[in-house]
């Protein structure tokens, strides 16, 4: 893992005075610990879709920042405050915490290996 670290501490370091980086990180941060909670009450996206009174599908378009248009602070706060979190909870961290860089590794790890197999068999198939 020290090695991903010192990735991440090179890759942050270099990106500390950009201000559109600096915020998409904020809103992913932030967009973590809301599916870390909605993953601790065992709530569904289509849950939280009906407390605010959004489709399931918008939902899971802000949560996956999906057109890199980053939720506003307003609706980061609606979204912490239907999962539970108080409006204290939410903090704007530039920096991935120890346990997060855990599952950055294991999630690149596992990419690694869905690719490998990938390669592999297309190797195999233009061998046959």
């Amino acid at each position: 893992m020290s090695r991903v670290k010192g990735l991440l501490d090179k890759y942050f370091e270099e990106r500390k005075n950009d201000p559109e980086f600096l915020a998409t990180l904020a809103v992913e941060k932030i967009l973590y610990d809301i599916l870390k909670r909605m993953d601790e009450k065992n709530m569904s996206k289509a849950e939280l879709a009906r407390k605010l009174g959004l489709t399931p599908p918008r939902i899971s378009q802000i949560l996956n920042n999906a057109n890199k248009n980053n939720p506003t602070v307003e609706t980061l706060v609606k979204l912490a405050n239907a999962v539970g979190m108080d409006s204290l909870e939410i903090h704007f961290s530039f920096q991935p915490e120890i346990n997060e860089l855990d599952d950055i590794e294991t999630i690149w790890a596992s990419e690694c290996q869905q690719w490998m197999h990938s390669y592999s068999n297309t190797f195999k198939e233009q061998a046959a």
